[in-house]
């Protein structure tokens, strides 16, 4: 990521996704963790997912203006990881290191 969007006052993600089967109780949790320690946690519930269907999920995040790591700390050392889940149950998953440049 380019090191300047960590002075934006927010930011915006989105998570798009296809599911071929229907879905009930589907969430996705994210954590973020910095030198293996869990820094934030977040749960998007999305519920019932229609068979067939593309879905997305849209977030914008608001910093927290002052409190915000520099780059060069954050850069290499902040791991993302991702669970799909239904029921809580994990049923696929995604980890990434995020780099700024």
């Amino acid at each position: 990521f380019p090191k300047e969007m960590l002075s934006c006052r927010a930011v915006g993600r989105e998570i798009t996704f296809y599911s071929k089967k229907q879905m009930t109780d589907f969430s996705i949790k994210q954590v973020m963790s910095m030198s293996g320690q869990v820094v934030e946690e977040f749960q998007f519930d999305f519920g019932f997912v229609i068979p067939g269907s593309t879905n997305s999920w849209e977030q914008v995040i608001d910093a927290d203006v002052g409190q915000v790591m520099p780059a060069e700390v954050l850069s290499g050392n902040l791991e993302v990881d991702t669970y799909f889940c239904v029921k809580g149950v994990p049923f696929a998953s995604q980890k990434y290191r995020i780099f700024y440049v």
